[in-house]
């Protein structure tokens, strides 16, 4: 089973706000979850990071990540790209992590 984290940023968009509400809600619908597990607790990761495990590949993990922005009225950011609302995305493996810092949820 395959472990990718991903971070969708949208630009000029707060953290606590109503675009990313929407986002969460399209990532969750796509399988990706904004906690992380590890043997004796479950954390909150930090805005705007994702955590998906499965059988996917790193670019369909991206594509959802991608997909889940554009449902919510996003294009991703380019140098001539006009639009206002725009996003950059990211996504890794990530088979084992380690974290300092993230609230139990």
């Amino acid at each position: 089973m395959a472990r990718f984290m991903t971070r969708v940023e949208l630009h000029y968009a707060p953290h606590d706000g109503a675009d990313y509400e929407k986002l969460h809600e399209q990532m969750e619908s796509r399988g990706f979850q904004r906690t992380i597990s590890s043997s004796d607790a479950t954390y909150h990761l930090p805005p705007a990071e994702y955590y998906i495990e499965g059988d996917y590949s790193r670019d369909g993990v991206l594509q959802a990540a991608k997909e889940s922005a554009q449902a919510i009225g996003y294009t991703v950011w380019s140098p001539t790209t006009t639009a206002r609302k725009t996003f950059a995305a990211v996504t890794s493996d990530a088979p084992t992590s380690t974290w300092a810092g993230l609230e139990k949820v």
